[in-house]
């Protein structure tokens, strides 16, 4: 009978030693894939502050299909890319802007022949009037434009509509449609003479090169939401009460720590708490 009891408290013992202690706990974000970077660098550095809180930024199901993960239990937090609609707020929802995040047109080009675009070359592009990259800069090569789309409702997509009616009114649109900003990077970046969009922080570090467009290019500083057309909000979603890690979360996310680091990832910190 001693053996048996002597048994159970080893085997007690090691069962403890092997789970994580009991303030454990796991922060899961899931949503959009324009913050998915953003918020697996500021989650690292929320760690850092919090070693029991473990987080995890899934990869993207967009930002409707976070809110439907939260409202099923399967995270904590909704990372979105626009604000609640009407029905979310309805429903009890709580939102808080963190960032706003440029979106910016690149090219997989072999040497640096153009800086930017015009609004009206993007029409051109997108409507296939114009289909060789020597059209837009005589000092780029005779090669068929590749065109990388978005799907309809995508925030990027949405953002750029709302700048240019005339994209919107595109009847057919030249190229493929690719359906998340990872699948958007994968491919820009694979195939040479593409051209496409993205959230300036998916593109900062990869082979692609940025584009002015009109004469702008993002500046990732206080003030810089003024000057640059093209702005996605990078919001935060939760139901019920923000307590916990949730709320230790979404208030580090104001930190000047945090705003630092949304400016070195290629994002606009949002104004206020």
């Amino acid at each position: 009978m001693r053996a048996i009891a002597g048994w159970l408290l080893v085997a007690m013992l090691l069962l403890g030693a092997a789970s994580p202690p009991a303030s454990s706990k796991k922060l899961v974000i899931a949503g959009t894939g324009d913050s998915l970077r953003l918020l697996g660098v500021l989650g690292r550095a929320f760690e850092g502050h919090y070693p029991a809180i473990a987080t995890e930024v899934p990869p993207s199901v967009g930002s409707t299909g976070g809110i439907k993960r939260l409202f099923e239990g399967d995270c904590d937090l909704a990372r979105v890319a626009r604000p609640l609609d009407a029905q979310e707020t309805r429903l009890g929802l709580g939102y808080r802007l963190f960032a706003y995040s440029p979106v910016v047109f690149v090219a997989n080009l072999p040497s640096s022949c153009i800086e930017g675009v015009a609004a009206e070359q993007v029409i051109g592009i997108y409507s296939g009037a114009l289909d060789s990259w020597d059209q837009l800069s005589p000092a780029c090569e005779q090669q068929k434009i590749y065109v990388a789309n978005r799907e309809e409702g995508d925030s990027s997509r949405r953002v750029i509509e709302q700048r240019l009616p005339a994209f919107k009114a595109i009847p057919a649109f030249a190229g493929e449609v690719l359906y998340s900003t990872q699948e958007a990077l994968r491919i820009l970046e694979r195939y040479p003479y593409t051209i496409g969009y993205l959230p300036l922080a998916s593109a900062l570090g990869s082979s692609l090169k940025i584009l002015a467009f009109d004469g702008n290019l993002p500046q990732v500083t206080d003030g810089g939401a003024q000057n640059y057309p093209l702005l996605v909000p990078l919001g935060i979603v939760w139901k019920g009460q923000l307590q916990g890690p949730r709320r230790q979360f979404v208030e580090f996310l104001s930190s000047s720590e945090a705003r630092e680091l949304v400016r070195a990832n290629g994002a606009l910190p949002a104004s206020g708490p």
